[in-house]
């Protein structure tokens, strides 16, 4: 059985990082695997603002693979279409409706063995973590968070913190700024 260990959080994103995280084979706090996003549907913005925040609030930050399912294998669902939403140009206005400047996010689209794929490198908030700045919300009515909301990962899901967070949050910021 192979023994996973934390994946490396680097602002790097070539084709072989792409490749490595692949194989991490699972998702962990500081990475996500989507089949698929839309990011001219606002569900698709509003879920994966929640993300990106809450990435924001890990030490090193996180990556978001779009066109794997949970275990890291390629999907034929990002097709080029919705990757061409992957350029920062187009994606950081998206996010910036929800999130409060400054936020680091890069992106970059590759293609392995006949699938699409995007690779978003979440930058860790200079701050310890992300306070909404609007409220996030989609048809259904659904609202997925409110302004003043702060997001972290559990584990593999990104959820509202909580009072066991806000320590470790404050520690973090602390040891940043040492």
């Amino acid at each position: 059985m192979r023994k996973h260990m934390a994946v490396v959080v680097e602002p790097v994103l070539t084709k072989e990082k792409l490749r490595a995280l692949l194989t991490e084979q699972h998702e962990q706090p500081g990475l996500d695997y989507k089949r698929s996003l839309d990011l001219s549907i606002r569900r698709d913005v509003v879920e994966f603002a929640k993300d990106v925040a809450a990435m924001q609030s890990e030490p090193t930050g996180g990556y978001l693979v779009v066109g794997a399912d949970d275990h890291g294998l390629l999907v034929p669902d990002l097709t080029p279409q919705l990757a061409k939403h992957f350029d920062e140009s187009t994606l950081r206005p998206k996010l910036a409706r929800y999130l409060a400047e400054p936020f680091a996010v890069r992106c970059a689209v590759h293609h392995i063995d006949g699938n699409t794929l995007a690779l978003v490198y979440v930058g860790p908030s200079e701050h310890g973590w992300c306070i909404f700045k609007a409220d996030g919300d989609y048809e259904g009515p659904r609202t997925v968070f409110r302004v003043g909301d702060v997001f972290v990962r559990h584990g593999t899901s990104s959820e509202r913190w909580n009072d066991s967070d806000r320590q470790r949050l404050i520690q973090q910021v602390i040891a940043h700024h040492k």
